[in-house]
């Protein structure tokens, strides 16, 4: 029924012609076609039908018919809870799972459940969450929920964006090595990033014979300078800089 691609609903009756429906946009989605006037008419006119296909129990698989339904994902979350929504589309989204994280992410930056449906379905877990949330206020927590979870591959990306959380993070979480690797890449970003502050309020002030290490990671220039200037209130980190410069 080629009219329903079209978007003309008018020789259906719903629910009774849901299953027809499925049929159709089912074997649209195989073939790679649009679905983005039958989907903008399911939206109007009747928006479970749409939930239905796009992220119910027998939803249409498939990279088409998530496309299409992910610009109506505003209507389809007044129709059902935003973690069952972008849960039910990422199951059927094929290669198109990192745009629906994409679009959780960002409508729901602050949501726990970001966490654990990124174990379930992301590539690298925690990815598309730290990057939507990187302005957000509930940042810090969202980067120390990630690291509970062990997403410590999205935690070292993040850490490129020269913020001091993900490296704080993974400190909290006891991953030390993953810590210092991340606070190198922060003080590469952003030289006045405030890594000795926040690893001193995770691990108090003997952090300093830790970020000793992170000095042959910097590699010198304004990183190390910036280091220099953070290093006062922790002596193990200052004897360390100052072994550093006789050594050159």
């Amino acid at each position: 029924m080629s009219a329903l691609l079209l978007g003309d609903l008018s020789q259906i009756v719903l629910p009774r012609d849901l299953e027809m429906v499925r049929e159709v946009a089912a074997e649209a989605a195989r073939r790679g076609a649009s679905l983005d006037a039958l989907y903008e008419a399911l939206a109007f006119d009747e928006p479970l039908a749409l939930l239905e296909l796009a992220a119910g129990p027998r939803a249409v698989s498939g990279a088409a018919s998530v496309r299409a339904a992910l610009p109506r994902v505003a209507l389809m979350e007044r129709h059902m809870s935003p973690s069952g929504l972008y849960q039910g589309l990422c199951m059927v989204a094929e290669d198109a799972v990192d745009e629906v994280l994409q679009v959780a992410a960002r409508r729901h930056p602050a949501a726990g459940w970001l966490v654990r449906l990124a174990d379930r379905v992301e590539e690298v877990p925690g990815r598309a969450h730290l990057e939507a949330a990187l302005a957000h206020p509930a940042y810090p927590a969202i980067c120390w929920a990630h690291a509970r979870a062990g997403h410590r591959q999205a935690l070292l990306g993040a850490a490129g964006s020269g913020r001091p959380e993900p490296a704080a993070a993974l400190l909290a979480a006891g991953a030390d090595q993953e810590a210092l690797r991340a606070a190198a890449r922060a003080l590469a970003a952003e030289p006045e990033c405030p890594i000795v502050p926040y690893f001193a309020a995770v691990r108090g002030p003997e952090v300093g014979e830790l970020l000793a290490e992170l000095i042959p990671l910097l590699r010198g220039g304004p990183a190390e300078a910036a280091l220099r200037e953070q290093a006062r209130p922790l002596p193990a980190l200052r004897r360390a800089l100052r072994r550093r410069q006789r050594g050159r």
